[in-house]
């Protein structure tokens, strides 16, 4: 049985669970804290959490709330570490009953981000350093003068190719998000889009969102973190009569690629080079290092929501990641 998502509220050492779901209020989450804390200081605390993507994000009000559990839905994140923390300063904040007569005022102090604003990627992965070990692995046991000059020749060789793959795309975004887009357009259904102005639309969908086009942004979260029209905005895009191509960031394009790979690395000439280098007595060797324990890793840490290709095993006919010779099905008899 898969355990429900959770909220793991935290304050100093002490923790307890609220189960994250799209009936679960602001204010019944913070009577649940009200309730856990008695010492909790009523009128100034703050309440934030952490996730990739959204790093110190602040909780304040049901609209927060229900952001964060879109982008639970959306990425399976499971379970959010919330910090509540009490704070000094003016504050934003609604009434509460916790079952006494008077009711309490409770607030969320403002977010201090510890970050500096921007775009951030919407790729959860991990095996970067993996994914440059694996490209360079007949290299890296190289001294490291020659690494460095077999890296830049593989780094020329690449770029050549891209740029050249770049002048074959006849489509406006690159051919990889072309893909998405059409893939997008097959999910739109007949959601009825309201119209609040020219810029802010309500899409009827389950849940309901509302799309600032202007801004650019979802309730739902995933334009703003893909910096990539949702599903929700192709559906107020196509409402509002307006050019797709207008709201998708200038990296997208096919333009941009071409302009990134148009540039080249600068030749070394072998004259600056040691011809001899087993009478070199300045060759910079790699660094000692033990082994770590354990076998080593062959295979690369899948990405988050990354799609693999179901293949039928010839050997127990289940369809999945394996084939014959990986399999280890029982067989019946």
């Amino acid at each position: 049985m898969e355990n429900p998502d959770v909220l793991l509220c935290k304050r100093g050492d002490s923790s307890f669970g609220v189960v994250l779901s799209q009936s679960l209020s602001f204010d019944c989450l913070v009577s649940k804290m009200l309730a856990k804390w008695k010492n909790l200081t009523q009128g100034c605390f703050s309440i934030s959490y952490s996730i990739d993507g959204h790093p110190n994000c602040i909780l304040d009000c049901n609209e927060d709330l229900s952001a964060l559990y879109a982008l639970d839905v959306t990425f399976g994140i499971g379970r959010v570490d919330v910090v509540v923390k009490e704070s000094i300063g003016s504050c934003v904040g609604g009434t509460v009953d916790d079952g006494s007569s008077s009711s309490m005022a409770v607030v969320a102090a403002h977010a201090i981000f510890d970050v500096v604003d921007g775009k951030r990627y919407g790729e959860l992965t991990s095996n970067l350093v993996e994914s440059f070990n694996s490209w360079i692995k007949k290299e890296r046991r190289l001294p490291i003068t020659q690494l460095v000059d077999r890296i830049r020749v593989k780094l020329m060789d690449q770029m050549s190719d891209r740029r050249d793959l770049g002048l074959k795309w006849k489509t406006v975004i690159c051919p990889k998000k072309d893909r998405k887009l059409g893939e997008l357009f097959t999910l739109l259904k007949t959601w009825n889009v309201v119209r609040s102005n020219d810029e802010l639309y309500e899409v009827h969908s389950d849940p309901s969102v509302s799309v600032h086009i202007g801004r650019r942004t979802c309730s739902c979260g995933e334009w703003q973190i893909n910096s990539f029209p949702c599903v929700h905005a192709l559906c107020a895009l196509k409402r509002s009569k307006r050019n797709l191509n207008d709201y998708l960031e200038r990296y997208y394009f096919t333009e941009t690629y071409r302009e990134v790979y148009s540039k080249c690395i600068i030749l070394v000439p072998t004259i600056w080079k040691t011809a001899d280098l087993d009478s070199c007595k300045d060759v910079l060797l790699p660094p000692l290092c033990k082994r770590p324990p354990r076998r080593p890793r062959t295979k690369r840490i899948p990405s988050t929501g990354v799609k693999t290709r179901k293949i039928t095993c010839s050997r127990c006919g289940k369809v999945g990641t394996h084939n014959r010779s990986t399999c280890t099905e029982p067989l019946e008899i």
